[in-house]
């Protein structure tokens, strides 16, 4: 899906928001399962090299095991990985590069990342870390940002709630792609000329946002926002067309009716007037399925990992049928 619509669109940006490697779990795995979550992750690996990403934040589920085994895991990343607030404790450095620079349609675009505080029991994978205020870090990053790009990108794992706080708050990001709260937005949010794009969980939808910039100071619009407006101006028209002209036989609801009509009207109209120089975004979100056929490159590229994760699944039920076969006979 993704080289069909660099084939149709030309350059494209592939990015990801976090928890990208690991799931989300309320106990230490065993070790069997840990042997087939970082073969799933160095799948993921391998995929998102195949498909050319060009940045990617971490989320704390992706710090499951640790620092060190994700830094295995990234070792074999051909893509950068981009976070402002993740820091080492003991030195104070960046774990991974806070920013990187990327240009699509005679733009450039200016990709930075903000990762989450860990939660739940297993809070200790974040030993030897400091994760720093996003709120602080994100206009130390525009400072830098503004005078390298045009376009500036977030990659949150903030979640939904902290990235619209974080659009009332900070000015300058022009697109949040968020991640961590996994809520499925079919309508971007624009709040103070940022956009918040988010879609669902564990790979289960691909969100695709197409940005046509006029003018990197005008606002934002969704053409579907817009679209809805003109339906709705060509409703108000026929209701006024069915009413008719104003008569001596009109009642007084009739009136109210014509008059608010008329004024629904003059709003609509004046809404879309100052759209009409607006940048524009389209967003769709696209259910991957097993109706989307994969492709055969990535297949050659992860038949060798998911071979692996198959072999260690019979080995985990077989051994876990011949535990169970023990203790009944030794009862």
């Amino acid at each position: 899906m993704i080289r069909q619509w660099r084939e149709e669109q030309g350059k494209l940006l592939v990015l990801d928001a976090g928890d990208l490697f690991y799931p989300a779990v309320s106990a230490v795995p065993s070790e069997t399962q840990r042997i087939m979550m970082d073969l799933k992750a160095a799948a993921i690996v391998e995929a998102f090299n195949h498909m050319g990403c060009d940045a990617i934040t971490i989320g704390d589920d992706d710090l499951l095991f640790g620092r060190e085994d994700l830094l295995k895991i990234l070792n074999h990343a051909a893509f950068p990985v981009v976070s402002a607030n993740l820091m080492d404790a003991e030195s104070g450095d960046p774990l991974f590069q806070p920013y990187v620079i990327r240009e699509a349609g005679g733009l450039k675009i200016g990709l930075f990342g903000l990762s989450s505080e860990p939660r739940g029991p297993l809070a200790d994978r974040f030993d030897g870390l400091t994760v720093l205020d996003p709120f602080a870090s994100a206009p130390r990053m525009l400072a830098i940002l503004r005078e390298k790009s045009d376009i500036i990108v977030l990659l949150s794992h903030l979640g939904y709630a902290k990235d619209m706080e974080l659009a009332r708050k900070v000015d300058g990001i022009h697109v949040i792609v968020g991640g961590h709260t996994g809520v499925n937005l079919s309508y971007p949010r624009i709040i103070r000329n940022t956009v918040v794009v988010q879609v669902s969980k564990r790979g289960r939808r691909l969100g695709r946002i197409d940005i046509r910039i006029k003018d990197v100071s005008r606002p934002f619009v969704n053409v579907a926002t817009r679209e809805m407006l003109k339906r709705r101006l060509h409703q108000i028209d026929y209701t006024l067309d069915s009413l008719g002209e104003k008569s001596a036989e009109d009642t007084a609801k009739t009136e109210r009716q014509r008059e608010m009509l008329k004024l629904r009207k003059a709003e609509t109209e004046k809404v879309l007037r100052s759209q009409e120089n607006a940048n524009e975004i389209e967003n769709r979100i696209v259910p991957l399925t097993d109706e989307i056929a994969m492709d055969a490159g990535c297949a050659e590229v992860l038949n060798p990992y998911l071979n692996k994760i198959s072999e260690a699944e019979r080995a985990s039920r077989s051994a876990g049928q011949s535990s169970s076969g023990s203790s009944t006979a030794a009862e």
